[in-house]
This record gives C-alpha cells, structure tokens and sequence, in this order.
C-alpha cells in the first residue's frame, strides 16, 4: 500500500505497530511524527507517540503532546496524563 501511496496513514499507522513489535522505538517515533504532519488532527497517533516517547524515556517530550492531545481527544490526553505523573 504504501508503495503505491506513501501518504497512507492507516498504513503507516500499521507500519509503526509492526516497528514498535519489534522494539524500533526510534524508527516508529519518525513515522508517528509522519502521520502527524499529514494529518495534524490524529489524536490517536499523538497518544501513541507520547507512549513510545516514555518507552523511549523522553517524558518531557511526552507531557508537550498533552495540550494538543487533550484539544483533539481529552480521553486520550487523560490518559497520557496518568502515565507521565505531571500537572498542567
């Protein structure tokens, strides 16, 4: 799929879950920052980015996705939230 469109972000979504399976933080990270650009409404990309930043211990890289997330999703931005441990 991405061959033939590169812009797919349901594709590059799965793409990045297949990197993350794997362990490739720093590749999925790229391609979450990718989806983001093309679409800057994803609130579902911005949650995962913020999980595969804490996995990559980047918590302060994490908590700046909280005021984005919580326009576009505040359940999602709730969570991330939680797992950061920080105030606004």
């Amino acid at each position: 799929v991405l061959r033939i469109n590169p812009k797919n972000t349901d594709a590059l979504f799965y793409l990045v879950q297949a990197y993350e399976s794997k362990g490739l933080y720093g590749a999925a990270i790229k391609k979450y920052e990718e989806i983001i650009r093309l679409d800057p409404e994803d609130a579902e990309t911005y949650y995962h980015l913020g999980l595969a930043y804490l996995t990559q211990g980047e918590r302060k890289k994490a908590k700046e996705i909280y005021p984005k997330l919580k326009v576009f999703d505040p359940g999602f931005a709730e969570k991330l939230k939680r797992l950061t441990s920080f105030n606004e």
